[in-house]
């Protein structure tokens, strides 16, 4: 009965009336855009295409069926590129026609000229001098062997700068053509005029090179993100990317490798960042890596980037803390000082120890602002301790932090790191990322602790205590609590935890460390409500504290 459904639908589409003010029959292109569901934002069709023809739904199986059995569209005329890389098709009345004003009296209209030049100096880009592999041709499809086909259309009502359409979606040689806006010139468009036209040439003539390497619907997120990259390269003074900044920088909690219609095209910085960091060589090597692995899957990169997927996370997040007011465009992204949204703080502490935890997605990445009231102090030192709950890949880092160009960046290690201030700063932002693969809706909590130790009184006494055992916080505490201690020498410590009738319970430290501060958690989660110690000892000095659990 399903099979019936499929067959009756496809044969209405098939059969589908013809255009109105042309009188041509329907084609696959106005298929799609009759059953595309208008996106948030203006830009690319090209995601909502990707994911109808890889849909397995009745719905979509019928749109498949249809779309197989439609040819391109049909137009009044066209014209080719000196180059002979591509044909634009395009009429020359009716609401699809671009401005027909042709000021150098070739015979083509000015919009059409440009539009061949602007496909041309894409594929000088992309192809000869970043060095991707040319588009599959698709024999005559577009009236001419070799050459990609370019169509002009009235996409403004549907909020499309522009879209790249597949001939052959499953199996073999992908095949694509390309259709943009005739002219780029309604309200709805934040770029306008040539600009668009500029931008849009980049980034769909980029598509059809995808296609070629990878064109699954779980790329979309880096078809979109390269490709606006890509406009960027080639249209540096048009900078169109910026609209889009918003949706990246507000939405934290949306990993980096998602698609939802406007989060990927801000999320290019993540393209802008290792290009600028890589060179733009990169950007080709990943796409390799999709195509060699036959997927989208972000951990492909990790064979790519040189220190790994986890340090290029943190390290974006470090980039991105020198945005808007806080800009850098020398160290950090060169057009910071164009992006005007940044990253503020998911949690702010100014004590001195800090204990909490924060849940994040899987690529994501998030801040603590350490904030003292007086700042931080030459001598002072940082110490920081994290407990994972639930199996992630972490990464953190440290930006010490007065201005835009004064800062520091201190990485840190493992699950606990401690490093002396060499010079005073106003705050530190403590930077953490999740490189944990994709889990749905998984989250990952991540316990954390602080401890700032001042180098108040330091240097008076004639020789430093060998250890100092401080104070465990919070204290009552349910579930965990923090233990810190500082150590003046290299020396074997053990730090012990045993309840009221001397028995131990736990062993949290057995081993050589060196001088710094340190934070131990202690996990009671296992163990019932009362009283315990925690015992230090180095050699034949011991010294004991005491806490109190309460569930």
């Amino acid at each position: 009965m399903k099979y019936i459904f499929l067959l009756i639908i496809s044969a209405f589409f098939t059969a589908s009336a013809c255009n109105a003010d042309t009188g041509k029959t329907e084609d696959r292109s106005s298929l799609f855009l009759r059953h595309l569901e208008k996106p948030r934002i203006v830009k690319s069709g090209t995601p909502q295409l990707i994911k109808l023809l890889n849909d397995e739904s009745d719905d979509a199986r019928a749109f498949k069926a249809a779309y197989s059995s439609m040819s391109r569209p049909e137009m009044d005329a066209f014209a080719d590129s000196h180059q002979g890389h591509f044909r634009v098709h395009y009429d020359i009345s009716g609401s699809d026609a671009p401005d027909q004003a042709d000021n150098d009296l070739n015979g083509i209209p000015d919009y059409v000229d440009s539009t061949l030049v602007y496909l041309e100096y894409a594929w000088q880009l992309i192809v000869v001098d970043l060095g991707f592999g040319p588009p599959n041709y698709d024999g005559m499809q577009g009236g001419l062997r070799d050459v990609v086909d370019c169509y002009l259309k009235n996409l403004a009502s549907q909020n499309l700068y522009g879209i790249t359409y597949p001939d052959n979606y499953t199996g073999g040689l992908i095949t694509a053509y390309i259709e943009i806006d005739n002219d780029f010139t309604e309200s709805i468009y934040p770029t306008k005029g040539y600009d668009a036209l500029k931008i849009t040439t980049a980034h769909e003539f980029f598509h059809t090179i995808h296609y070629t390497y990878y064109g699954s619907s779980d790329s979309i997120w880096w078809m979109e993100q390269s490709a606006v990259w890509l406009e960027d390269l080639a249209w540096d003074d048009v900078n169109d990317y910026l609209n889009y900044m918003y949706f990246f920088l507000s939405e934290r909690d949306l990993p980096l490798d998602t698609s939802n219609g406007s989060f990927e095209y801000g999320a290019t910085l993540f393209a802008q960042y290792i290009a600028q960091r890589y060179g733009e060589s990169i950007i080709r090597e990943t796409w390799s890596s999709l195509r060699d692995n036959q997927s989208g899957k972000i951990e492909n990169f990790n064979s790519v980037l040189p220190q790994g997927l986890p340090q290029a996370i943190s390290d974006l997040a470090v980039w991105l803390y020198f945005t808007g007011e806080r800009a850098n465009n020398t160290d950090f992204f060169a057009d910071a000082g164009l992006i005007k949204n940044t990253y503020f703080p998911d949690a702010v502490t100014s004590a001195e120890s800090k204990t909490d935890s924060l849940s994040f997605h899987h690529y994501t990445f998030k801040y603590i602002d350490i904030s003292p009231a007086d700042g931080l102090s030459s001598g002072d030192s940082l110490s920081f301790r994290f407990i994972d709950r639930d199996g992630g890949i972490w990464k953190s880092q440290v930006i010490l932090y007065s201005s835009p160009y004064n800062y520091k960046i201190e990485q840190l290690t493992g699950n606990s790191s401690s490093f002396l201030i060499s010079r005073p700063f106003d705050r530190a932002i403590l930077v953490i990322a999740n490189a944990s693969q994709g889990n749905g809706n998984k989250e990952y909590n991540y316990i954390y602790s602080i401890n700032i130790v001042t180098s108040e009184g330091v240097g008076d006494e004639a020789a430093p205590e060998p250890f100092v055992l401080h104070q465990n916080y919070p204290n009552p505490f349910n579930n965990t609590s923090t233990i810190p201690f500082t150590i003046s020498e290299k020396s074997h410590i053990t730090l012990k935890i045993m309840n009221m009738q001397g028995a131990t319970v736990a062993t949290l430290v057995d081993d050589v460390l060196y001088p710094g501060v340190y934070n131990e958690i202690f996990d009671g989660s296992g163990l019932s409500s009362g009283m315990y110690f925690y015992r230090m000892n180095i050699g034949t000095l011991e010294k004991t504290g005491k806490m109190t659990l309460m569930k």
